[in-house]
């Protein structure tokens, strides 16, 4: 009985991590940078939805406030979301 209720348990545990690990969105969007701060930036899409995203730091040098950009970012289940990559748009 208590191997069995071990098992359970176990099993439980790698599935519930399984779950946790697994959820993942992905996003594409250009956008406009509104701020820039030392780990994230703060980016608007065409609709007007504002998002916070978490950036390298080395970013921050880069990428300049008020210019389009195209970004493809992504967030995992109780995480926020993270920067994949970003290109300027050229005009």
């Amino acid at each position: 009985m208590k191997n069995l209720l071990i098992s359970l348990l176990g099993s439980v545990v790698v599935f519930v991590a399984i779950v946790w690990a697994s959820e993942t969105k992905s996003a594409v969007e250009v956008v406009r940078i509104k701020e820039i701060n030392h780990e994230s930036i703060l980016v608007e899409n065409s609709s007007g939805i504002e998002k916070d995203i978490e950036i390298p730091k080395i970013i921050t040098k880069l990428i300049n406030r008020n210019e389009k950009y195209y970004i493809s970012y992504s967030k995992k289940r109780w995480s926020g979301w993270k920067l994949k990559e970003i290109e300027p748009i050229k005009i």
